[in-house]
């Protein structure tokens, strides 16, 4: 506390001198329309600077979970895929399903799509490994 009664002691002039520039900046742009107009307008652009900033933040921080979503609607279009391509192969034997079947180039039975994010891997031994974030309670086994 003493510090401080020292500090405002010391510079009261300078301080004063800062209220002063102050007021003055206040009455001039409060009295005088064209400098009032110039200050809202510096206004209104650092404002839209910082909304802008913060939008882009914020939208970038989103990401995460679009990604996550879009992740999931992938996997849940590929397996609708494979249901119905069995589903035509089931129903109609011609020679139109099985080049349909023949034309996207699935095996309909062997593939189940899921949604999993790669918690490691390795890319430059010879045996290369990945680590999902997904276990056998999701249906990954080992060797998959």
């Amino acid at each position: 506390m003493r510090n401080l009664i020292a500090f405002l002691s010391k510079n009261v002039h300078w301080l004063f001198f800062l209220l002063l520039i102050f007021l003055s900046i206040t009455f001039l742009i409060n009295n005088n329309t064209f400098q009032k107009s110039k200050f809202m307008s510096i206004g209104n652009e650092i404002v839209g600077v910082v909304y802008s900033g913060a939008n882009l933040f914020t939208s970038y921080i989103g990401l995460k979970t679009i990604n996550e979503d879009l992740l999931e609607d992938k996997a849940n279009l590929e397996n609708r895929i494979q249901y119905l391509e069995s589903q035509i192969f089931l129903l109609s034997d011609s020679l139109i399903a099985a080049q349909i079947i023949r034309q996207t180039e699935l095996d309909t039975s062997s593939y189940k799509f899921l949604t999993a994010r790669v918690t490691n891997n390795s890319i430059v031994r010879s045996e290369n490994y990945i680590t999902l974030n997904k276990g056998r309670s999701s249906g990954v086994t080992p060797g998959m």
